[in-house]
C-alpha cells in the first residue's frame, strides 16, 4: 500500500482510525435522532399550542389549559409522543389488522376478530356517543395527529423496523382501544364453547357440579342489591379480625391463591386513603400512563390513563377519588340459533304459535396480509343477536349499540360522591367494582351498570330465544 509523500504508516493508520470513529459516531448519532421516541419538555410545550406541559423528575407530565377540550387535545399529543406504537398496536389488534404488519402469523387472529366486525362496532359507537364525549374523543384524536404530523422522525423505532408509518388517529380508534379492554375483561365465549363440549356428555348432576350457574360465595358482602350498595360509614373503632380456626388455617394453606384485582379504602384520624391494584395483562410498556390534567386551581384530576383513551381513568380530583376493579360479569354468551335448511334465515322470535324468521346478514371484509399483493376476502354472517359462526351467535356486550362510552370526563369532574355516582351510570361496559371516597372521609362502593338483563346464566351455549338478553 502506498502512502502520501512524507506520511508514515503510523500517521496514516491514525487518520484512518479517526475517520472510522467519526463515521461510527455520526451513524450512531443519526440512528439515535431518527429512532428515539419521546420529546423533551421544551418540544412538548412547542407541540401543544396554547396548553402548557411540565414534566416532573419521575417523568409524569402535568398538562394545563384554559378548558378541558384544550387539555384533552394536549393529552393526545403528549401520550402519543411516548406511546404511539403501543396505541397503534392496540387498535390494530382490536380491529383485526395485525397481518398487515406481521404477515400470515397473525392471520388467524385477524380472521376471528373481523368476524365480529369490531371496527364496524367502533364506527357505529362514535355516532352514538353523547355530544360531550364525542367532542373529547375528537379533540384527543386531533392531538395525536398533531404529533404524527409534527414529529415524523420521533414515532418510534418500531416503524423503522417494519418500514411502515402510522395512520391518522380517529375517534373510532379510541373506541377500538376500549373494545380491546372489554375483550381482556369480559371475553368468555371460548370458555363457554369448551364447557358446552363437556356438558353434552355429562349427567345433570355432574354438569351442575363442574359448571355451577351460581355459587354460594357469590353474594354481596353488604346491602341487598348486587348492583348498588349503600354508603359505608367508617367504623367507630377498629375491630380486630377473628383468629382462624384450625380447619380454616389448613384450608388457607392447601387452597391455591386466587388471582384477582383489589380495591381498598381506609379512614383514620389523619384522612381517608384509597388504593387499587387492577390486574391486567402483562405488556411492555405497562398499559397505564400516569399524568395530571388541570384547568384551574380547583378544577384538575390526577391519576392513571390508558393510551388511546382521553381523560383520567383511575384517580382523584379536589373533591373525590375513585378506583376500579373488574366484576367478572358474564356478558359474553353463545346462543344456539335455529336456521333454515338452506342456511339463509334464522328464527328471530316467536309470536304465540307463529314463528318469525329473518334473513341472515352477510358482510365481506378485506384482510391485508404483508407480502401478499391482493387482500384476502372474508365473508362473515350475523343475526341481530351478534356474529354467527356455524349455528351459534355470539352475544357480546361490547358489540351492542350504545355500550361503548367514554365517561371519564364526567367522572373526573365530579364535585361530590352524588355527582360521581351519576357519572358512573354512563360506564356501561365493562361492569366494574368502584370504591370511592370524598375529602370528608366518606367511603362508598358500587358496581357500574351494564343495562342488560340476561335471562339465563349462560355458562354454556343456550338456545337463542331463551338466552337473548331482555
Amino acid at each position: 500500500m502506498r502512502y502520501a509523500a512524507g506520511m508514515s504508516r503510523k500517521t496514516w493508520n491514525r487518520i484512518a482510525s479517526g475517520v472510522v470513529a467519526l463515521g461510527v459516531a455520526a451513524g450512531g448519532l443519526a440512528t439515535f435522532l431518527v429512532l428515539r421516541q419521546g420529546l423533551s419538555e421544551a418540544e412538548l410545550r412547542a407541540g401543544v399550542g396554547k396548553a402548557t406541559v411540565e414534566v416532573d423528575a419521575d417523568g409524569v407530565p402535568t398538562i394545563a389549559a384554559e378548558d378541558w377540550l384544550a387539555v384533552t387535545k394536549a393529552q393526545g399529543f403528549v401520550v402519543a409522543s411516548e406511546r404511539l406504537w403501543q396505541m397503534d398496536l392496540i387498535r390494530r389488534k382490536a380491529g383485526g389488522r395485525m397481518a398487515e404488519l406481521f404477515g400470515t402469523v397473525a392471520l388467524a387472529h385477524d380472521l376471528e376478530t373481523q368476524r365480529d366486525d369490531r371496527l364496524g362496532a367502533a364506527r357505529r359507537g362514535v355516532e352514538a356517543l353523547p355530544q360531550e364525549e364525542r367532542a373529547a374523543c375528537e379533540a384527543y384524536a386531533e392531538g395525536v395527529n398533531s404529533f404524527i404530523t409534527a414529529a415524523k422522525s420521533r414515532w418510534g423505532f418500531e416503524y423503522q423496523l417494519l418500514r411502515t408509518e402510522p395512520e391518522p388517529w380517529q375517534c373510532a380508534d379510541s373506541l377500538l382501544v376500549l373494545i380491546e379492554m372489554l375483550d381482556m375483561l369480559t371475553s368468555t365465549a371460548s370458555r363457554d364453547a369448551s364447557a358446552g363440549r363437556w356438558s353434552k356428555h355429562l349427567s345433570p348432576a355432574w354438569k351442575e357440579l363442574l359448571f355451577p350457574a351460581r355459587h354460594p360465595w357469590n353474594e354481596p358482602l353488604f346491602g341487598t342489591d348486587p348492583l348498588r350498595s349503600p354508603a359505608m360509614p367508617p367504623p367507630a373503632e377498629w375491630i380486630p379480625p377473628k383468629p382462624l380456626a384450625a380447619n380454616d388455617a389448613a384450608r388457607v394453606v392447601r387452597d391455591p391463591p386466587v388471582i384477582g384485582s383489589n380495591n381498598w379504602a381506609w379512614r383514620g384520624r389523619t384522612g381517608a386513603f384509597l388504593a387499587t391494584d387492577p390486574h391486567l395483562g402483562q405488556v411492555v410498556p405497562g398499559i397505564w400512563y400516569a399524568l395530571r390534567l388541570r384547568v384551574a386551581a380547583e378544577d384538575w384530576a390526577v391519576g392513571a390513563s390508558i393510551p388511546g383513551l382521553p381523560g383520567v381513568i383511575i384517580g382523584m380530583n379536589p373533591h373525590v377519588s375513585w378506583a376500579f376493579t373488574n366484576t367478572g360479569e358474564d356478558v359474553d354468551d353463545l346462543l344456539e340459533e335455529t336456521l333454515t335448511e338452506d342456511g339463509n334465515s334464522y328464527l328471530e322470535k316467536r309470536d304465540g304459535e307463529t314463528q318469525i324468521w329473518k334473513p341472515i346478514e352477510r358482510k365481506t371484509f378485506a384482510i391485508k396480509v404483508k407480502g401478499e399483493a391482493a387482500p384476502r376476502q372474508l365473508e362473515a354472517t350475523f343475526t341481530h343477536r351478534g356474529p354467527l359462526v356455524d349455528s351459534r351467535s355470539r352475544q357480546w356486550l361490547a358489540l351492542k349499540p350504545g355500550v361503548l362510552r367514554l365517561p371519564a370526563f364526567d367522572i373526573m369532574r365530579s364535585k361530590d360522591l352524588a355527582e360521581l355516582d351519576r357519572a358512573l351510570d354512563g360506564m356501561r361496559s365493562p361492569a366494574q367494582n368502584c370504591v370511592a371516597s370524598d375529602r370528608a372521609g366518606t367511603i362508598v362502593y358500587r358496581t357500574t351498570r351494564t343495562g342488560v338483563g340476561p335471562r339465563l346464566d349462560a355458562l354454556t351455549p343456550v338456545g337463542a330465544l331463551a338466552g337473548e338478553w331482555g
